[in-house]
């Protein structure tokens, strides 16, 4: 990971650096695929250190890759950065209690005793995306229909979540979006497969709520006692919100391209506060 860093950092060795990541990545994915076999509490905290890394690693290379000029193979490789986050959660999900248990509960962020914060702006959006992926769909497809519903659902569920931990100034914690790609119906995947315009918007809005809880922000440090401004440079993430949104534009009829206006301004009126001084 820290060579595929060193590669987003100086593009000018991005090359050398990349290949580098990539012998340590297939090294340590062959010890990771034993470890799967049979997770126990003396090798938990490695698999669920490196799941976490595996997927910022896909997830960065999803929009470093030189490849993604051809938007049907980049829209691919997006598709398949999801699935791993989805087979991955499903993997070590059960384990998640232990691992609060241990000594790396610090990387998770309990969010259960605060007061939920709701945007109501976002719920308005969502509304609204609910009857225009169900009012198009053939009355046939009521299967579809339930999904799309499933999955919209589930992105109300996490933007209240991401609201409360902006409103209460914690930390990110990707898990906290990234939960929503395993709790969503196995047919909305399946539509996501097949491309249809309501499964792509549906991810587009989810790209925007992740852009809305990562990215570069400020947030107060306090491990070890300590009260300090710390910035977090989410740095495998940045760019992957609007790379998503600009490819999943190619693939909509105008009809459906409105739908994306709500996703694009959040996210670049997002940017623009960032690159903002403090």
């Amino acid at each position: 990971m820290a060579a595929l860093h060193l590669s987003y950092l100086r593009p000018q060795q991005c090359v050398l650096y990349r290949e580098q990541a990539l012998v340590h990545y297939e090294g340590a994915l062959k010890e990771y695929h034993v470890i799967l076999g049979a997770i126990n509490e003396s090798n938990l905290h490695a698999a669920y250190l490196f799941a976490s890394l595996l997927v910022a690693y896909n997830f960065a290379l999803t929009f470093m890759d030189p490849l993604k000029s051809t938007n049907n193979h980049a829209l691919s490789t997006i598709q398949d950065t999801l699935l791993l986050v989805r087979r991955t959660g499903a993997v070590l999900g059960p384990f998640r209690a232990m691992v609060q248990e241990s000594e790396l509960k610090s990387l998770l962020v309990d969010y259960q005793q605060l007061q939920a914060v709701y945007s109501e702006r976002t719920s308005v959006e969502l509304d609204a995306l609910s009857v225009a992926c169900t009012g198009t769909t053939d009355s046939r497809d009521d299967v579809a229909a339930e999904a799309y519903l499933g999955a919209i659902k589930e992105l109300k569920l996490i933007s209240n979540k991401v609201q409360t931990a902006i409103a209460y100034d914690r930390r990110p914690d990707i898990a906290l979006v990234m939960v929503w790609l395993i709790n969503i119906p196995e047919v909305y995947m399946k539509m996501l497969d097949l491309r249809t315009p309501e499964a792509l918007v549906i991810l587009a809005y989810f790209a925007t709520i992740m852009h809305q809880h990562t990215g570069t922000c400020i947030w107060i440090f306090k491990a070890l006692g300590s009260n300090m401004d710390c910035e977090i440079d989410i740095w495998w993430l940045r760019g992957w919100n609007l790379f998503t949104i600009s490819v999943i534009d190619t693939q909509l009829s105008h009809e459906w391209k409105k739908w994306l206006t709500w996703p694009k301004s959040i996210c670049n009126r997002l940017d623009r506060d960032r690159e903002a001084p403090y």
